[in-house]
């Protein structure tokens, strides 16, 4: 008996070998691609020289930040102007005026207790595009050690971060998430 499997290839986090280019070593989207990028410093590259660099994290002892989360969520909603909306009854909230960079230690373990609560929390206009490499690693650092994904790209040098990149098609959030 045969086992069938089908194959998926995600184009949006693994470079594409018709499409990419190569610079400096190190394969990056192409330069028709980059001409329409706003944010240069997060175009994904897969440098060769990380090919099989990296070990498997250690064990260590995980401290799930939502067990010091407030049920009521007082921290993130009450006093912030943040107004909660759930997307299903059961699944799924987006939260609109609340700049997750900002948050306290407080609020951000509320915020991974919601996040559990709910599965999927999104936010909007979100200023983190702006943020350094290494602020966004302490930010995500509070909930656990980072990791890499050693198959999808990453911005040059940073390695913990994982990208999504739509080669020349435009997908609106909206399309995904809409307004009402």
């Amino acid at each position: 008996m045969a086992t069938l499997i089908k194959g998926y290839f995600d184009d949006s986090i693994h470079p594409s070998k018709e499409e990419d280019t190569i610079r400096n070593g190190v394969r990056t989207i192409s330069l028709d691609n980059y001409k329409h990028v706003k944010y240069p410093k997060w175009v994904p590259t897969w440098d060769p020289k990380q090919d099989n660099a990296f070990r498997n994290p250690e064990p260590f002892k995980h401290t799930d930040r939502g067990f010091f989360g407030d049920p009521t969520f007082d921290s993130l909603l009450k006093g912030t102007g943040a107004v909660k909306k759930n997307i299903t009854p059961k699944l799924g909230s987006e939260i609109r005026g609340l700049q997750l960079s900002k948050l306290t230690d407080r609020q951000k373990d509320d915020l991974a207790l919601l996040v559990e609560q709910r599965g999927v929390v999104a936010f909007r206009d979100q200023d983190f595009k702006n943020l350094s490499f290494d602020d966004l690693k302490k930010w995500g650092e509070y909930y656990g050690p980072l990791h890499v994904h050693p198959t999808s790209g990453a911005p040059l040098g940073q390695s913990v971060f994982h990208l999504t990149f739509r080669r020349g098609i435009r997908v609106n959030s909206s399309d995904c998430l809409p307004e009402d």
